[in-house]
């Protein structure tokens, strides 16, 4: 790609496509963004369009509620034998369950719910929720735009992000594309990432930090913003309102020759509690005199491809 020529918009050519290996069609117009070409968001097909305008979750056509809690949080995140019950861990506090109080949709929007349950659910101080497209709907390149409101709070730790669907050997050699992760102890600031394994086998993480300007500065839990990922077998590029997170991650710049990137995804929604990336929850955030209960709040989901 490095050696096309810089262009904003163009329609290629039959007799350049099978050149542009990235692209999914021909005919299709491209946005060519620092060495990546993107099909641009027009000339995609909105194929998944969420705007939570029924009564219950669907989790017939589109949803599946991940429940449960990993037993031991000291388990390292690598290898076939962790992969199903702790991969997604973190060490958090909560118990992922699929009951209303957790997960449920109000005035055209899509709530999970984190709680601090006294007396203890099902032995667990915190319940939270995490919904995905797993078993229901996957794709393998596109843009994906959630528009949401992130809680505030220490500990509380709302994602969106995608997970492939291969779940033998080790998780991060297939990656994980985190449009957004929000640490509620600090919300004028979001984080764009993506997880792989480095050639020792070891998680590595790539973090892009987002904050707007100082004299423009954003709370991200006062009000809605769009997080959005769009990617292709060779880049993957983060947005927050329109606004471009960085510069694409690209073969050539960071991302592993090796890493398939061109796999089959699923969306994950959630709202953790405590761990590695959102310290831990003390009762004064989640408390059952005061603030029993804390919300991500999501208005949209819609995915093109």
């Amino acid at each position: 790609m490095s050696g096309l020529p810089k262009i904003d918009q163009v329609t290629i050519s039959a007799t350049l496509c099978v050149a542009l290996l990235t692209l999914q069609s021909c005919t299709k117009e491209v946005q060519e963004v620092a060495g990546c070409n993107f099909i641009s968001k027009t000339n995609l097909t909105l194929v998944l369009d969420e705007e939570f305008d029924t009564d219950i979750i669907d989790t017939t056509a589109t949803w599946t509620f991940m429940t449960g809690k990993c037993r031991d949080t000291t388990i390292t995140v690598i290898g076939p034998d962790t992969i199903k019950e702790c991969f997604w861990d973190d060490r958090e506090q909560q118990l992922f369950t699929n009951r209303i109080e957790n997960a449920r949709i109000d005035s055209g929007n899509l709530k999970l719910i984190g709680r601090f349950e006294n007396p203890p659910f099902q032995e667990n101080n915190f319940t939270s929720a995490r919904l995905t497209t797993k078993n229901k709907f996957t794709l393998n390149s596109g843009l994906i735009e959630v528009r949401a409101i992130v809680p505030s709070g220490e500990g509380l730790w709302p994602s969106i992000f995608l997970m492939p669907t291969r779940e033998e050997n080790n998780i991060f050699d297939l990656a994980e594309l985190g449009a957004m992760r929000s640490n509620g102890i600090n919300t004028s600031e979001v984080l764009s990432y993506i997880s792989y394994a480095d050639t020792s086998g070891e998680q590595t993480s790539i973090d892009y930090q987002f904050s707007f300007p100082e004299n423009d500065s954003v709370d991200f839990s006062a009000d809605y913003h769009i997080y959005t990922l769009q990617w292709n077998s060779d880049c993957i590029q983060f947005f927050v309102d329109d606004v471009p997170v960085d510069v694409p991650a690209t073969r050539s710049s960071i991302l592993p020759a090796s890493w398939i990137l061109d796999q089959n995804y699923f969306l994950v929604l959630d709202f953790a509690l405590g761990g590695n990336g959102g310290a831990n929850v003390p009762f004064s955030v989640l408390n059952p005199f005061s603030s029993p209960s804390q919300e991500f709040i999501i208005d949209y989901v819609k995915i093109y491809q």
